[in-house]
């Protein structure tokens, strides 16, 4: 099989399966990275949007401080502001 393949295949795993924690976690980012995970524009972060990014059951729940079993707009940005330290 050809390397050059192998390698942009590879890179797209990569890239696909970084984890919604780590793009909370660039200080960097701002709110156009919950738009990106928030691919049906309705302001919430829903499980299914959140497995699609990576985000592991344990650490959604963590982020949805109240428990609707979505993550608004400002449960990220509190999230953000804590990682990592407490994440």
């Amino acid at each position: 099989m050809n390397i050059s393949i192998i390698s942009k295949a590879l890179a797209v795993v990569v890239v696909c399966a970084t984890p919604l924690a780590a793009i909370a976690a660039d200080s960097d980012l701002k709110t156009d990275n919950f738009a990106k995970v928030d691919t049906n524009r309705d302001g919430f972060i829903d499980a299914q949007e959140a497995k699609k990014a990576a985000l592991n059951d344990t650490l959604f729940k963590k982020m949805d401080a109240n428990s609707d079993g979505k993550i608004s707009q400002s449960e990220f940005e509190v999230f953000k502001e804590r990682a990592p330290e407490d994440n």
